[in-house]
């Protein structure tokens, strides 16, 4: 049996929505203090923003490589979304373990 594997690059837009979750989250700690369950929302909405703020740019940088004569060079692609979107799942899951235990 074969281990399932997933394309490099969306491992790294996985890792990129990990990250950018956790930063957010980190920011945002001070603002919810007293509504700390909001928290796993901002985990995969920040994520979920970042992937398709990552696609729109992609977009336009093809759509300028075609304006200049040139070849585009980044896929734009909703999959890429999803992924990004899915690095916030793990931060999520574990602040809903932990506001759940107090």
């Amino acid at each position: 049996m074969k281990i399932p594997t997933i394309p490099h690059d969306k491992a790294l837009h996985f890792i990129w929505g990990y990250l950018c979750s956790c930063v957010v989250v980190m920011l945002c700690v001070p603002l919810f203090k007293a509504q700390p369950w909001i928290l796993p929302a901002v985990a995969l909405a920040s994520a979920a923003l970042l992937g398709w703020v990552k696609e729109q740019v992609d977009k336009w940088s093809n759509a300028k490589a075609i304006k200049d004569g040139k070849e585009p060079t980044q896929h734009v692609e909703v999959a890429d979304i999803k992924y990004t979107a899915y690095g916030g799942a793990p931060l999520a899951v574990v602040l809903l373990v932990v506001l759940g235990l107090r």
